[in-house]
């Protein structure tokens, strides 16, 4: 492992959003087709910011191509895991400035893979099950699972050279793998009057394992350095529309 010392001190890198705590109003247009985006009453921020943002959290990608009957089965897109994982779009979490060691001392940023998305680069499934129709306390609703089962391998080192760059750090990789499994269940249920989903529960868990190779150059020296790290993950998907 990596020693501080009061030459050289390592950090795990960390980030946060300018956008964070704003209220975004999401609206459609149905005459328009298309959606226009607002701050809500009590906050503000930049008109920029909502570029990024998208009202597509519908979960539309999950329904089949046709009519199915009780008990069949078709094929998701890998690309729904991220609405289900990361709803609204890019909040543009940036990472934090170097915070400098002691006297003459160098900070280094541990890199971290984090939530990037990118599902749909992964290989696997997403499969549907159209599991019954309910029409107890609320709207009537078919009641459809998925099954996902993914992994994969992403090239992440520009990402990471560019996160680099936006620190103010001169980072050149060699190597950069996010090796990344995910499997679990999901249940929609979708209000058939409405054309959306009324409710959305389920768990996911996976892996996550990160190795890196990559030369940092600093006040006039280029230091070699690697890192290589495992974690587990979990997602607690719940979200209804009343």
């Amino acid at each position: 492992g990596f020693e501080d010392s009061d030459e050289v001190q390592m950090r795990d890198s960390s980030g946060t959003s300018e956008r964070g705590g704003a209220e975004v109003l999401f609206a459609y247009d149905p005459d328009a087709e298309e959606w226009s985006l607002e701050y809500g009453e009590d906050s503000a921020g930049e008109e920029a910011w909502l570029e990024d943002l998208e009202p597509d959290m519908d979960l539309s990608e999950a329904l089949p191509d046709g009519d199915v009957a009780v008990g069949e089965t078709w094929e998701v897109p890998l690309s729904i895991l991220d609405h289900l994982l990361t709803p609204g779009g890019d909040v543009d979490v940036r990472p934090d400035e170097d915070v400098g060691g002691g006297e003459g001392g160098i900070a280094i940023s541990i890199p971290s893979v984090g939530d990037i998305g990118r599902w749909d680069e992964l290989e696997g499934t997403v499969q549907a099950r159209y599991l019954e129709v309910v029409e107890e306390d609320g709207p009537r609703v078919a009641r459809i699972q998925l099954t996902i089962d993914v992994e994969g391998d992403l090239d992440i080192a520009d990402m990471l050279e560019d996160e680099a760059a936006e620190r103010g750090a001169e980072e050149t990789y060699a190597e950069a793998t996010g090796t990344r499994t995910l499997e679990g269940k999901v249940t929609i249920d979708w209000d058939l009057a409405a054309g959306r989903f009324a409710e959305v529960e389920g768990t996911l868990s996976g892996t996550g394992e990160f190795y890196a190779e990559w030369t940092l150059a600093v006040q006039g020296f280029e230091l070699e350095l690697g890192v290589e790290r495992s974690d587990s993950v979990e997602y607690e998907i719940e979200a209804s529309i009343q």
